[in-house]
């Protein structure tokens, strides 16, 4: 064979080789992607009040206390994410306020923070043969031909704003919140909290209830200086509660079993937040959807 037959032979050769392995690269690359897909699809990533388009906060009833949020791992209650979830918190003041107030998160003196959301399991019984698998471990539940279903998780949060310069007193301030999970898979959620400084003592329940992007938010505060025993109606034909029963100390509902009267006992000077959903999607409500009694009538 000719010297340059055998160089021509090499060159077809190598190209080929390439050809072969870029469609080989290729393949992995989809694959790999789809796969990245298909878990990334099962990654929920949440909370009451952030979200990926920044939710605005307000409390017009601020004490200068300690201010709640949370982190959570669904997107409902059967939506759930299946890993453990790393995430990075910070906290920045915004505004004038910024020039003599900081933001301190979980009681430390910093304006960060890290945590993880533990990913946890249990048996679920969906079979209707009445046994209780509430101790069942994921081998005795599969076993059993029961579910092994992830459950949610949520992470309670608080931040401070602290004066750093005695000069000043805290009115209003404007804190933002951006909380990144870092793994599986990296999301940012956000919220703003406007906080109005109130140092009067009005004995009174207040609520306010917004719309949010994905979801209604009703929040209850109790501005009494005692704990107040609180009853809540609505027409769940129109709006319906994303909580469990246990959380309350009464609850009732419609003929179709969804909760449309609860119970609760506030602490003074605190409040509490349930999630809402809409059954029409196309409609709005407000305060006045609600019918609030400060009176516990079970």
């Amino acid at each position: 064979m000719k010297k340059s037959s055998i160089i021509l032979f090499i060159i077809l050769a190598i190209v080929g080789m390439l050809i072969l392995n870029s469609k080989t690269i290729a393949k992995y690359i989809s694959e790999s992607f789809w796969e990245y897909q298909l878990r990334s699809d099962s990654f929920y990533f949440g909370s009451d009040y952030l979200e990926e388009t920044v939710i605005h906060n307000i409390n017009s009833f601020w004490d200068g206390t300690s201010v709640d949020f949370n982190v959570r791992n669904n997107l409902n209650q059967t939506v759930i994410s299946n890993d453990n979830i790393e995430y990075n918190i910070l906290c920045t003041i915004e505004g004038a306020a910024a020039s003599y107030s900081e933001c301190r998160l979980d009681g430390t003196l910093s304006n960060e923070a890290s945590s993880t959301l533990l990913a946890a399991f249990a048996c679920v019984n969906t079979t209707g043969d009445q046994v209780d698998v509430s101790a069942y471990d994921e081998n005795n539940c599969t076993l059993g031909g029961y579910d092994w279903l992830a459950q949610i998780v949520t992470n309670d949060h608080y931040f401070d704003v602290v004066l750093t310069n005695g000069s000043y007193e805290i009115e209003d301030v404007l804190v933002t919140l951006e909380v990144t999970s870092t793994s599986p898979y990296e999301k940012i959620i956000t919220g703003d909290f406007t906080l109005h400084k109130t140092d009067f003592v009005e004995d009174t329940i207040n609520i306010t209830y917004e719309n949010l992007t994905n979801y209604d938010k009703l929040t209850i505060s109790n501005l009494y200086t005692i704990d107040k025993c609180v009853n809540i109606t609505w027409d769940s034909a129109n709006i319906r509660i994303d909580a469990e029963s246990s959380e309350f100390s009464y609850y009732d509902t419609d003929l179709s079993d969804y909760i449309n009267e609860i119970e609760l006992t506030i602490p003074d000077k605190e409040s509490t937040s349930f999630t809402f959903y809409p059954t029409d999607l196309s409609a709005t409500y407000d305060e006045t959807a609600f019918t609030v009694s400060e009176t516990c009538n079970n």
